[in-house]
């Protein structure tokens, strides 16, 4: 609510998302934080190997909810029920890396189907290459937080000890 106040979007619908765990946390949040929609990307529906502790109880059976998985995922692949769709991507794993364009068009396009009004951004450049977050952590772990500072044009401070790369 802090957040929705902060920036001024009062009247906006508000959609979650997130994917493994952060797919778990939208899911858990939706309901209460009053949430339109969900999106879960590679939403781990059980430990590795322990299909019997499933968590499919955490899909929110009252809102719009889209699942998207691998057919490779050993964290399992949720059922549709009720409100929850789920798109299984063909040659997937888990971090859901394989044809990463065509997973986005799928949520772009369930947003679209269910009455949401969806902008894509082009991609971030720096320097006429495409910028992206695996590229910053890759940069802070690797220690060169200098360089990190750089391509984000505004300074940050690592607030714990950067691991090591031996």
């Amino acid at each position: 609510a802090a957040v929705i106040e902060h920036y001024g979007v009062r009247g906006l619908p508000l959609i979650f998302g997130g994917r493994s765990s952060g797919a778990r946390v939208a899911c858990r949040t939706a309901t209460t934080l009053k949430a339109a929609a969900v999106i879960a990307l590679a939403f781990p529906l059980h430990p590795p190997g322990k299909p019997e502790k499933s968590r499919a109880d955490e899909l929110p059976a009252d809102l719009p909810t889209l699942v998207l998985n691998g057919d490779r995922d050993p964290f399992g692949v949720p059922e549709p029920t009720g409100n929850v769709e789920v798109i299984v991507r063909p040659g997937a794993t888990h971090d859901l890396r394989k044809d990463v364009k065509t997973t986005a068009t799928l949520a772009v396009d369930w947003l679209r189907a269910h009455g949401h009004r969806v902008e894509v951004v082009p991609p971030f450049r720096v320097g006429g290459r495409e910028l992206h977050s695996s590229e910053i952590r890759r940069l802070i772990t690797s220690g060169d937080v200098e360089e990190a500072n750089r391509l984000l044009a505004r300074p940050r401070r690592a607030g714990y000890e950067l691991p090591s790369i031996a």
